[in-house]
């Protein structure tokens, strides 16, 4: 790996908080380890579906699968990584497969799910990324988090307290 030009990494974990930890936790390991590649998280998502069995696949909020993705995109920015790729832009109904089929940022028809959200964050954060401090916290909805830039602050999340923040929504929508 240290003869490559770049670091590429993939995940598609469980929508859980413990499992957005842990992946923080591998990517700062990985940044350690390959302190002179880029490091582009170039595949990544969280299912709206829990199994790949139709008969015992429940949903999963969208919100909360949203939350995790902004928040892993921020995560990215504020450690400087080279950046991070969706997987993928629409569900699908081609597959037998709950969880396959929903990983888009559209529903079936082009209907929008909440990671939209992620796109108005992204036209607002500083280009290029100058880096900044990311605090997360377990909320109602999953998570919620603080992203800090040079001169601009991100919160998102159905709650987030911290010393100088109070936020409560009912969306995943920022400010």
């Amino acid at each position: 790996n240290r003869a490559l030009s770049f670091q590429s990494i993939h995940q598609y974990s469980d929508p859980t908080f413990q499992k957005f930890k842990k992946l923080n936790q591998i990517l700062l390991s990985l940044k350690n380890v390959f302190p002179n590649h880029p490091l582009l998280m170039s595949e990544f998502g969280y299912s709206n579906q829990t199994g790949t069995d139709p008969a015992n696949s429940a949903p999963v909020d969208a919100r909360k699968t949203a939350l995790l993705e902004i928040g892993l995109m921020a995560f990215l920015r504020a450690h400087k990584f080279a950046g991070g790729m969706k997987w993928m832009l629409n569900d699908v109904d081609t597959t037998a497969n709950p969880r396959e089929a929903n990983f888009g940022i559209y529903r079936l028809g082009d209907n929008p799910k909440p990671i939209q959200a992620m796109l108005k964050m992204a036209q607002r954060w500083n280009a290029p990324p100058d880096g900044g401090t990311f605090k997360v916290v377990q909320d109602p909805i999953g998570l919620a988090f603080r992203l800090s830039l040079p001169n601009q602050t991100t919160l998102t999340g159905g709650v987030y307290q911290d010393e100088t923040f109070s936020w409560r929504t009912d969306s995943v929508a920022g400010v």
